[in-house]
């Protein structure tokens, strides 16, 4: 597995069959463009006429000019609804109204001039027949007055995606399935820039505020070589006019008002009653954001630079729930057993029988056959760190009943507070240089903090945090070279951090017991200094009971994920061919600290899974094993590169026929592991059971 692994893949092709490859990284670039051809009436074609291209919103216009064979085309243009005005001398001024340009896409506007003066005109109203879809892409879009009117369960651009009837959800709430594909195999991206994570390849938490998204387009059937993976979708924010525009907004979404999901119906009819819980819990949250957005021209250049920018903050409500039926009751806890069937009580360990006075023996035991057994475990020999232990983590249960055979609650219930927070900003400048020259920078940044989810299986160990931050920023200058040569340059970078930890350390979590500074110090020795500064806790498995877990690799993890790219495409028009061509580079890299947080290396202390077991916890004698990592893994620190390269022809052989010719090459290179965590399959190595094949 150590040579790069690439592939080449090519398709000729005819009207709406296109060239595309399985590469999910492709991005191109997120601009549309009008293209036709201007004719005299009697069908000569115009050379040298003048197209101005105006945005109907910004008042932008874009001008070109027909070439000799009367052909133009008006690049990198933005979402939107546009006019296009046809100029030259001899002729009527042409206008066509209401051409709607859509990401990613090229649409038509050919124009047949009138003989007269260009002081008269002659309006056109945009319909089926004057523009056409002039490339073999198949797109869906949504645009922003769709965005902020129709129905959603969010504010989260994302879930507009099932409105797609290719895509449908993943495993979990934020994945998602691509006619049938994971989420992985999609390119993400906004204006331009890759947002997809660095080595998952899931989408990252970089979608901006629905007040700043001009569109978002879905590429799920076809689409030309210039983009690829088995899916394209990519948001678009908008550009700052030349007035100034503001939004504000208040949205609340809770439990009261919301429909119950399947799950909860299902769950409520098999539910049972319990002393713990009499009826079912109505599922409850409650989730308020509030912002806004703002957007004009910057006042010392009002004809150049146009900003864009906005503001949300959420508050997200929900209980995380602890349902269990292995918790103990209270009254064991320290040791009292009387509340059991004589048949389950404890034996008394033989370390401790001959501890025991006569009248212990007496009052806190009894013999059945040869064996003797605890009623009460004597308070003197009771350890006091395992009655911290006890009496600190588990919950104190009073009269709830229990089964006398197991010890065990009938039920066990608790809600447990959970919020998370997010905070929500974009930024966005465009600045023309000149007609010919024009750069957009866009920044994103989304803060996410919070606790969703237990630290152990115990309530008292509370909630985990965590805290997350991911940054975009998405560059692109485009310059218009000649009328028929026109270039966008873009790069970028995406970045995201999650940090996941448990509440106290294990040195915390040690002194909270009771154990001293030389004690910590010297369980430090064993399973190494350096983790009782880290986040989580010992893990204790203790009789038939639920044990105290470690948190696991999220006690104490930091993923990040990163990414740099560039790119290029550049577009040029030669008689009836309009060639398209571009790279992109991309430089991915993580830091996982999944594989440091394996198999608990803080320790696990093991006793006996029988009332036996606990008895010897409660009496602080030796368990029956215990188990750390010896050797502490490092963190995962991986990097590779993909790059991709596409030419494509769009070749009008006939008015109502065009050729799409496509050639696409993307080299994906394998990770590159800095501290050797991964794993290689030799599928021509020899294992030891003589079979081919070997990790």
């Amino acid at each position: 597995m150590k040579n790069m692994r690439s592939f080449l893949s090519s398709l000729l092709l005819l009207a709406c069959i296109l060239c595309g490859t399985s590469s999910a990284f492709a991005q191109g670039t997120n601009l549309g463009s009008i293209r036709g051809t201007v004719t005299d009436p009697n069908g000569a074609v115009v050379a040298g006429a003048q197209i101005q291209v105006t945005d109907l919103e910004t008042k932008i216009t874009t001008t070109v000019t027909t070439n000799t064979d009367g052909n133009y085309e008006a690049a990198n243009l933005k979402f939107g609804t546009y006019s296009v005005m046809v100029s030259t001398g001899g002729f009527k001024t042409s206008l066509i109204n209401d051409v709607v340009v859509r990401g990613s896409t090229v649409v038509r506007a050919d124009a047949q001039l009138e003989v007269g003066t260009q002081t008269e005109e002659v309006t056109v109203q945009a319909d089926a027949g004057v523009i056409q879809t002039e490339t073999p892409t198949i797109s869906s879009s949504i645009d922003n007055q769709q965005i902020t009117q129709l129905p959603r369960e969010s504010r989260d651009i994302y879930n507009f995606l099932y409105l797609n009837p290719n895509i449908t959800q993943g495993a979990t709430d934020d994945s998602f399935k691509f006619i049938g594909a994971q989420s992985y195999g999609a390119s993400f991206s906004l204006d331009g820039q890759r947002a997809n994570g660095g080595i998952f390849g899931g989408v990252t938490a970089s979608q901006p505020s629905l007040e700043v998204i001009q569109e978002l387009t879905v590429l799920s059937n076809s689409f030309s070589a210039e983009y690829g993976g088995i899916a394209n979708i990519r948001v678009v924010t908008k550009r700052g006019g030349s007035e100034y525009h503001g939004s504000a907004f208040y949205n609340n979404r809770n439990s009261a008002l919301a429909a119950w999901r399947l799950q909860d119906k299902n769950a409520k009819g098999i539910f049972t009653p319990t002393p713990a819980l009499s009826a079912f819990p109505t599922p409850y949250f409650n989730l308020n954001e509030v912002g806004g957005s703002f957007s004009g021209p910057v006042p010392f250049a009002r004809k150049k630079t146009f900003f864009l920018t906005s503001y949300e903050r959420r508050w997200d409500y929900a209980p995380v729930t602890l349902r269990a039926s292995d918790m103990p009751t209270s009254t064991i806890l320290n040791g009292d057993f009387r509340g059991l069937a004589e048949t389950t009580r404890p034996a008394v360990p033989a370390e401790v029988l001959s501890l025991l006075t006569p009248a212990e023996l007496a009052n806190n035991t009894f013999l059945t056959g040869t064996t003797r057994r605890f009623n009460v475990i004597p308070e003197r020999l009771l350890n006091p760190i395992a009655l911290s232990l006890v009496n600190t983590y588990y919950p104190q249960t009073g009269n709830a009943p229990f089964n006398p055979v197991n010890g065990r609650l009938i039920d066990f219930y608790q809600n447990i507070p959970g919020l998370i927070t997010r905070d929500l900003f974009t930024g966005r400048i465009d600045h023309d240089f000149s007609d010919k020259d024009k750069f957009y920078a866009v920044y994103n940044y989304q803060k996410r903090n919070g606790v969703r989810a237990l630290t152990a299986n115990l309530p008292a160990f509370g909630l985990r945090e965590q805290e997350g931050a991911n940054h975009t920023l998405a560059l692109s200058y485009t310059r218009v070279f000649s009328p028929t040569v026109v270039n966008e340059a873009r790069g970028g970078f995406n970045t995201q951090n999650l940090y996941t930890h448990a509440r106290q350390t294990t040195q915390e979590f040690l002194a909270g017991l009771g154990f001293n500074d030389q004690e910590i110090a010297s369980y430090g020795s064993i399973v190494g200094p350096s983790l009782l500064d880290t986040f989580g806790q010992i893990a204790f498995t203790i009789g038939s009971f639920r044990g105290i877990a470690s948190g696991a690799r999220n006690a104490d993890r930091s993923f990040d994920q990163s990414l740099i790219t560039f790119g290029d495409t550049v577009t040029i028009i030669t008689g009836q061919h309009t060639i398209k061509g571009g790279a992109d580079f991309i430089r991915n890299q993580a830091i996982d600290d999944f594989v440091k947080n394996r198999n608990d290396p803080r320790g696990t202390i093991i006793y006996p899974n029988t009332f036996a077991g606990f008895a010897r916890f409660l009496i602080g004698l030796p368990p029956s094993s215990v188990r750390y990592v010896f050797n502490v893994r490092p963190s995962m620190d991986v990097h590779n590169w993909e790059t991709g390269f596409f030419i494509q022809d769009d070749w009008k052989l006939h008015p109502r026929l065009t050729l799409n010719l496509g050639l696409r090459y993307d080299l994906i290179t394998p990770f590159v592991d800095k501290n050797d965590l991964m794993i290689n399959f030799d599928p021509n190595a020899t294992g030891n059971n003589g079979n081919k094949g070997r990790f």
